[in-house]
């Protein structure tokens, strides 16, 4: 049966889905209906997940909620001490259909060290293979509040260190205003997300893996993020970076060091090192005054101390062309090694003269006992393409048997020759031509990076699973295909009333569609989904949009002018975003598959969950997004209540309204109009002269 493929395929997703966390983990999950502990497997269960800030005045605990639950009563939702964030957050999902929800506040022991950390190390693949994530803002109002824009830019929630994962990980996420209402989806507001964060849409929308991001732009990311305990800083981001690494609290800002230790051997990306870079961007400076600075020694390490030193990081990347013009073909590729000095490489540097006249270089008193280096990296700047990264450093090292300590420093270069203004800077962009040119001088040494201590992708492929799941699927059957709750929810909340059906065709190939139609006041949207069991062809579907349309009636195709249409296949990132155009402005469709919810029981085998989301351009404000116009349908976020839309005409009806309408035009021209003269079965009631 299809359900025991997918109960396969999830357990090779859930090693496609990050290549650090062991398939057999288990997680602690809340029962929605019993209130009890329970343990599952996250690849071969649904289940919903919790993100939020926690409380200042602290958070249940485990170990209160088993106290609870050892008071004999027939649920925990019966006892009067249980939190409203955990009663509501069980319900939300209970009405959305899952069983289980995770929330990290109470299903982790946190006395277990053990557990705390592998469940830390495992956190991002969780949130990532969740059906759905709410993300609840306490400080966030009811969109219908006035303020809940302004409210949702400047929410706590989005200067957390761990809720970056959070807001990563998750394909769908919910958010949910102080009184758990829905306030949008982060498809619907991914672009006020996009200001708020940082994070480009193609990271967001799961376009892009994290991979293909370079390390300075993820660690901006969580630049100005904070944590309560200091080692969180580098906690929060093992996901972002999918590595694995022990926890110590206690340890102190040596957390944020081992983790770029750990960058440092397993990513080849030296924009690490570009950070709080002062960037000096044209080539070369000769002809200006420089005054060499050794930087304080707590500023000195080529490794940055804390996320918070990338907070003005620019955008580097890695160098993606080809160094054969610089002539540095014969540079061994540079590998880290941790050692009681610091991390070991080697780098080409060249001496930092190469840069300026001979007049013109001069040490600051603190500079003079040491050897001045342009350290050559291997990323770029977006505006200087095809340019190598410098970054000035001095060794204090004397003789060949010491170990050759790199640290940063600084120039001090004038506006112009004769001018008193002067600016610093400690990187520089290097033609091909200026390293060609000092090829002479370039320095190839083994060199240490020292760590100066003071006390501070996931991925998968999806196409290959859908192709898979439908060549598997027995006697041609078909999948039983539904919307998920919370997309239903999320499009009723914009003003949409969807529908699903389904038919089959037969050419060569037997093809099942499902036909899924949003229907608001001034558009339709059609949307089928075909599915191909017993071939190889997978799974695509065709969007089109219509106006106007009809609240009860079918959606009628105008023959003279049939809507335009789009089409995605599910591929490696699931269903391609898709763009509509409608009189009324553009609509991205976002269209996922849940896999996860098929349920196992004897009644559900073939059960599929659709979700759906919209995005409109020119973007609605979210506030709109989440308190619909009074003449839209609207739903609470457990979807029990909702006015009608004010019924609007499908394209027949428009045709009859069209004649009508030239009718009139030639009773007015022939002077007025007769009571009660039926036309097309209306009766016009009243006279009117010209």
């Amino acid at each position: 049966m299809i359900s025991d493929f997918i109960h396969s395929q999830a357990q090779q997703r859930s090693l496609l889905g990050s290549s650090t966390i062991s398939p057999g983990k288990m997680m602690r999950v809340l029962d929605t209906h019993t209130g009890e502990f329970k343990k599952i497997h996250p690849t071969e269960e649904a289940y919903a997940i919790l993100s939020h800030t926690w409380d200042p005045a602290g958070e249940q605990s485990y170990h209160d909620l088993r106290r609870m639950q050892s008071k004999g009563l027939q649920s925990l939702f019966d006892h009067p001490d249980l939190s409203p964030k955990i009663r509501e957050a069980c319900s939300i999902a209970r009405s959305h259909g899952y069983r289980y929800i995770w929330i990290d506040s109470c299903c982790i022991d946190k006395q277990d060290s053990i557990e705390l950390s592998e469940a830390i190390n495992t956190m991002f693949f969780w949130y990532s293979r969740s059906n759905v994530c709410y993300a609840y803002l306490v400080d966030v109002p009811n969109g219908k509040e006035t303020d809940a824009q302004s409210r949702f830019h400047t929410s706590r929630w989005f200067s957390r260190g761990w809720t970056l994962q959070e807001l990563i990980a998750p394909r769908a996420l919910l958010f949910l205003s102080r009184d758990w209402q829905l306030f949008g989806t982060k498809a619907a507001l991914s672009g006020a997300i996009e200001k708020i964060t940082g994070i480009e849409l193609s990271v967001l929308k799961q376009q892009k893996p994290l991979s293909a991001i370079p390390v300075i732009v993820r660690m901006a990311w969580a630049a100005k993020r904070e944590t309560e305990k200091v080692e969180d800083r580098a906690y929060s981001l093992f996901g972002i970076f999918d590595v694995h690494l022990p926890m110590s609290y206690g340890e102190g800002d040596r957390a944020f060091f081992r983790l770029q230790a750990a960058l440092l051997q397993t990513i080849p990306d030296q924009t690490i090192f570009a950070w709080g870079a002062r960037l000096f961007l044209e080539s070369p400076p000769k002809g200006r005054t420089a005054v060499l600075f050794r930087t304080p020694d707590h500023h000195a390490s080529f490794v940055a101390t804390t996320p918070q030193d990338f907070v003005d990081a620019t955008r580097f990347r890695p160098f993606s062309g080809d160094l054969s013009p610089f002539g540095l073909t014969h540079i061994p590729i540079a590998e880290f090694r941790n050692t009681p000095y610091g991390m070991r490489t080697q780098l080409p540097s060249l001496p930092i003269s190469v840069l300026f006249d001979d007049n013109d270089l001069k040490l600051h008193r603190s500079a003079t006992t040491a050897q001045w280096y342009l350290l050559i990296l291997s990323c770029e700047h977006p505006d200087k393409g095809g340019h190598l990264v410098a970054r000035v450093c001095f060794s204090d090292t004397v003789g060949s048997h010491e170990p050759k300590l790199l640290q940063r420093g600084f120039v001090l270069l004038s506006t112009s020759r004769g001018k008193d203004q002067a600016s610093l800077f400690d990187t520089f962009i290097l033609s091909p031509t200026e390293v060609q040119q000092s090829h002479s001088k370039l320095i190839i040494d083994t060199v240490y990076l020292p760590f100066i201590w003071f006390s501070s992708s996931y991925s998968w492929d999806r196409s290959e699973y859908a192709r898979q799941m439908a060549s598997s699927a027995p006697d041609n059957s078909a999948l039983s295909v539904q919307l998920t709750k919370w997309s239903e929810v999320a499009l009723r909340a914009q003003g949409f009333e969807p529908e699903v059906r389904h038919s089959t065709t037969r050419d060569s190939l037997l093809v099942h569609h499902y036909h899924f139609t949003l229907r608001r006041c001034n558009v339709s949207i059609s949307i089928e989904l075909s599915y191909h069991p017993g071939s190889s062809h997978g799974l695509f579907y065709v969007a089109s949009s219509i106006v106007p349309t009809s609240l009860g009636e079918s959606v009628v195709e105008s023959q003279d002018s049939p809507p335009a249409s789009v089409t995605g296949e599910y591929g490696a990132s699931g269903f391609p975003d898709l763009t509509l155009t409608t009189p009324t402005g553009e609509l991205t469709l976002v269209i996922g598959l849940d896999f996860d919810p098929l349920l196992r029981e004897s009644d559900k085998r073939d059960l599929c969950y659709v979700n759906i989301q919209v995005v409109e351009s020119p973007p609605e404000s979210p506030a709109s997004l989440a308190h619909p116009s009074s003449d839209a349908p609207h739903a609470d976020l457990y979807g029990t209540t909702a006015h009608t839309c004010l019924p609007s005409l499908s394209v027949k009806h428009f045709s009859a309204l069209k004649r009508r309408l030239e009718w009139l035009r030639g009773c007015i021209g022939r002077g007025s109009l007769e009571a009660g003269r039926v036309v097309d079965g209306t009766t016009l009631t009243e006279t009117r002269s010209r």
